[in-house]
């Protein structure tokens, strides 16, 4: 599997670019970060020192977990099970096609599969959340 990086009409997609087209998603993982955190906080029913580095820490991994799962969905990684599953019922339901027709089905589904172009803005945002966390803990190391 290689990895296909999205690319607009103009070319490759830029950092820029994506920031402006994808605030949204930006600012939703934000708020499901702070939330993580606070449920977590409550549970653990601390808030001393660290709490901004936490909460700093915290925002990053929402970031690059669902960076991670658009990476792995822009590899393709799981496109050949969900396209056997997507055969398998067709067979119970009793529609059998040619290997040649499923083969061409496959290739024509991978193709048409939607890329993700959140990817880098999703990155960025995780390793400059991990840097403040690093920096805001400084102080308290």
């Amino acid at each position: 599997m290689y990895l296909r990086y999205p690319t607009e009409v103009n070319g490759p997609v830029t950092l820029v670019a994506s920031f402006r087209k994808h605030w949204k998603t930006a600012v939703v993982l934000l708020v499901v970060g702070v939330v993580l955190f606070i449920i977590r906080q409550l549970y653990r029913g601390v808030w001393g020192l660290v709490f901004l580095s936490d909460l700093l820490f915290t925002v990053a991994m929402v970031y690059l977990i669902w960076g991670l799962i658009h990476t792995i969905g822009n590899m393709d990684m799981f496109a050949s099970l969900i396209w056997g599953t997507k055969c398998l019922v067709r067979l119970i339901r009793g529609k059998q096609d040619s290997s040649q027709r499923m083969r061409d089905g496959y290739l024509e589904y991978v193709r048409s599969r939607r890329r993700h172009t959140d990817v880098p803005m999703l990155m960025v945002l995780a390793a400059g959340f991990f840097i403040l966390s690093l920096l805001a803990s400084l102080p308290v190391l």
